[in-house]
């Protein structure tokens, strides 16, 4: 009994150690001991909040790195234990319960944990709090090159590091990674155990394969729109994501456009009434990078997510025409699309990738008063019968607030501007224009949904 005396002793100071040191790191909350009670420290059990740049289970896998021991006693709450999963307990019955096996885990106390032992525990947990985030980016083509200058940006202003690029072209990641000072990989999988999120912008087909090899290693993810192929493909990045507890945002870029924010205060303060009808407006050039991708992914579905933005609205219907015109394009290069929405609203989406000049535009007419948008100048021009206005903006650049936003977000200070669900209803909306263009029928996007058993979207 003297002898459990002893190692008791040692294990109480042990903890009031770690409490005096880690009470001071943001996110980390230690166990609270009621000064009435005589606790033994059987368990040290911390608690990971959102302030921290971790998630609990990221936590774990970086001490498990630095051979420090750990253990989650209560990965699953008591109401969800199989037996009472038997008896019929409702499994959502309990969110504290739920919440608290997502955050908390153990530290070791135990009476032969030296002082050299605690001090490297709380070293490395305070480094870790206070760490950069480290990115990568995958494919270095126009958009990866981009996104590539933009995080480099970032890191030279102390918000990020930036690790590395990979490219199957090596001699392109080599060139790119020699104008932004990183690494070059030639296998992306190089970069899943050395980042903390990574910006994919390879081709669409190869999405859903290499943001699940991200996600799967708990990496948080930013896909270059559309997110996925298709809407099944999504679904399955949507529920992986929500299972590993990782961010996946999608970059629809023109939703971080100055103008775009600026046009739903205008909409949201009333400013044009009820909103009547928008039409959109995007074309340009052949481009052969994409010539494998129908337009209505690749630049259609920019201006479908932003109307179903502005409008706050679903698509009840929509009918589409789309075809190929060029001869070197292998899918579709001229779409254009009809949608009415639930809220009664009328939109027209025109793209094409056909003439010698781009156009971005975008014109919304209300009972009061219309708004037209330009894209690419960041202007809006309101005519309210009596008065030509021009709104005043500030202009910034859209790709880097989207990637100041995708780094806030993992961090738990912002929320996402895109989130997943609005990304993938637009890639719902795109696929279903592309049906009804080959059958050239009106499609019921209800009926739509549930013919392709994407029932969870209802």
């Amino acid at each position: 009994m003297r002898r459990l005396e002893e190692m008791n002793k040692k294990r109480i100071e042990n903890a009031q150690y770690l409490t005096l040191h880690l009470s001071r790191v943001k996110g980390i909350t230690p166990p609270y001991i009621d000064p009435r009670v005589k606790h033994v420290f059987h368990q040290y059990v911390i608690r990971v909040s959102d302030e921290f740049p971790l998630t609990r289970d990221q936590l774990v896998e970086k001490l498990k790195e630095k051979g420090v021991g750990k253990a989650i006693h209560y990965p699953v709450p008591i109401h969800q234990q199989p037996l009472y999963r038997r008896l019929g307990y409702p499994q959502n019955i309990c969110p504290n319960a739920i919440e608290a096996s997502r955050r908390v885990l153990s530290l070791p106390v135990h009476p032969l944990l030296t002082r050299e032992g605690l001090d490297n525990i709380v070293s490395i947990i305070k480094e870790l709090a206070n760490r950069m985030l480290k990115v990568g980016v995958v494919r270095v083509g126009n958009m990866g090159f981009h996104h590539t200058r933009v995080c480099s940006q970032l890191a030279e202003s102390g918000l990020v590091e930036l690790v590395g690029v990979a490219d199957i072209n090596y001699e392109r990641a080599l060139s790119v990674a020699k104008i932004f000072k990183t690494k070059a990989f030639k296998d992306y999988k190089e970069l899943l155990g050395l980042v903390d999120a990574d910006s994919i912008a390879t081709p669409t087909e190869t999405h859903k394969d290499i943001a699940l090899e991200f996600i799967n290693a708990g990496k948080h993810v930013l896909i270059e729109k559309p997110m996925a192929s298709n809407v099944k493909e999504a679904l399955e990045l949507v529920k992986k994501a929500e299972e590993m507890h990782v961010i996946l945002i999608v970059g629809h870029v023109e939703r971080y456009n100055p103008a775009v924010v600026k046009l739903r205060g205008i909409i949201k303060d009333g400013l044009l009434g009820e909103i009547v009808t928008v039409t959109a407006k995007r074309v340009g050039p052949f481009n052969p990078r994409v010539a494998k991708t129908s337009v209505i992914v690749d630049l259609a579905i920019h201006d479908i997510d932003i109307i179903n933005s502005l409008l706050g609205s679903k698509v009840i219907s929509l009918y589409a025409q789309s075809r190929k015109v060029h001869p070197d394009s292998l899918e579709d290069d001229y779409g254009l699309i009809t949608l009415t929405y639930e809220n009664q609203v009328d939109a027209v989406v025109e793209t094409n990738r056909l003439t010698p000049y781009k156009m971005q535009s975008l014109e919304v007419v209300g009972t009061k008063g219309i708004a037209t948008l330009d894209y690419i100048e960041q202007k809006i021009k309101m005519c309210d019968g009596g008065w030509i206005r021009e709104a005043i903006i500030r202009k910034e650049k859209p790709l880097k607030l989207e990637l100041l936003n995708f780094i806030k977000v993992i961090e738990r200070v912002d929320k996402p501007v895109v989130t997943k669900e609005e990304a993938l209803y637009a890639l719902l909306i795109a696929e279903a224009a592309l049906e009804s263009s080959r059958k050239n029928k009106l499609v019921l996007v209800r009926d739509y949904i549930v013919e392709k058993n994407y029932e969870i979207m209802l």
